[in-house]
């Protein structure tokens, strides 16, 4: 028997109730080995049976050697920090915001490292590299395994729409406001460990169009992880200049005046679009989800809306 798809895509777009799956799993000629009356396991193993791979990267796990577990892990901060320039096929080496390492756990746990990058030979030559050095810990025995990491499969595209409320920043730092886009309004949430997504949702006015990609939450809110203001609104920045100074109101319905030479003018606002546009944010690497596509490797697919079907 051939699994579902769907065993992929809703596990990895949204929660999966356990006896549903189950019930799947059982009803479609496959069997579950396991000796948990609850497996949650099920959920993650029928998924990875379900992916076609279309999408994938793969990654390196060296293991550390019995000797040195238990013992501080040594890994060369200094090599993984130009391991991306030598090998441009790797990604997600290091935070380029805070400098620290990405590839080796921070937990006592037996791996030494996981190279993550695009092919199997550079990968491959990477660990080489790495253990060509005597400035890392010996790692000889490494698996590879093809991985869905920066395959962008848990979001659906990226999707347009028009803000109709100002930002609100709640406590902590996150910030959501409501915009109106092809299935209507939608709320937008960017939390504060988000970085340039949240100061670009933050900057945002009412009337602005904007391109985002976003896991829809259990709430029905979207978690954005990209953005981009693509056709702003003019801010009004002040009145007409006249004599050195603004111009004034006259009153309701009326024009301005202006205080010195008693000049008039038709009733307006000065108004200015400097800000950026045209641009995607994304969080740092070491906020991004495994799953996300980095905008290094290209921009986002914007979902194409059938005009006919609203």
């Amino acid at each position: 028997a051939t699994p579902p798809t769907a065993w992929y895509t809703e596990a990895v777009r949204s929660r999966v109730d356990l006896e549903e799956r189950l019930h799947d799993i059982v009803s479609s000629d496959f069997k579950i080995f396991t000796k948990s009356e609850r497996p949650h396991g099920a959920i993650g193993a029928s998924a990875a049976i379900a992916w076609d791979g279309g999408r994938s990267t793969w990654e390196l796990v060296a293991w550390r050697e019995q000797g040195a577990l238990g013992t501080r892990r040594v890994v060369d901060e200094g090599m993984i920090s130009s391991m991306s320039e030598r090998y441009p096929g790797t990604f997600a080496n290091r935070d380029p915001t805070t400098g620290r390492c990405m590839i080796a756990p921070r937990t006592p746990c037996p791996v030494l490292y996981g190279i993550r990058g695009r092919s199997v030979p550079e990968i491959k030559e990477a660990h080489r590299w790495l253990q060509s050095s005597g400035s890392n810990e010996h790692g000889p025995i490494f698996a590879i395994h093809r991985t869905n990491q920066c395959s962008d499969d848990h979001v659906v595209g990226a999707e347009s729409g028009t803000v109709v409320t100002g930002p609100v920043v709640a406590p902590g730092g996150h910030t959501h406001l409501i915009v109106h886009g092809s299935n209507g309004s939608e709320s937008l949430v960017a939390f504060k460990e988000g970085g340039p997504v949240n100061d670009a949702l933050r900057g945002l006015h009412t009337g602005d169009r904007i391109h985002w990609v976003g896991l829809r939450a259990p709430d029905g809110s979207i978690h954005l992880e990209r953005l981009m203001l693509f056709d702003q609104v003019p801010i009004a920045v002040g009145r007409p200049m006249c004599c050195g100074k603004a111009m004034k109101s006259s009153g309701a319905n009326a024009g301005l005046r202006c205080s010195r030479c008693n000049g008039v003018a038709n009733r307006a606002w000065i108004s200015t679009s400097t800000r950026e546009q045209g641009t995607w944010s994304e969080p740092q690497s070491s906020n991004r989800r495994h799953l996300a596509r980095p905008l290094k490797q290209g921009e986002p697919h914007l979902i194409e809306v059938d005009s006919t079907s609203r």
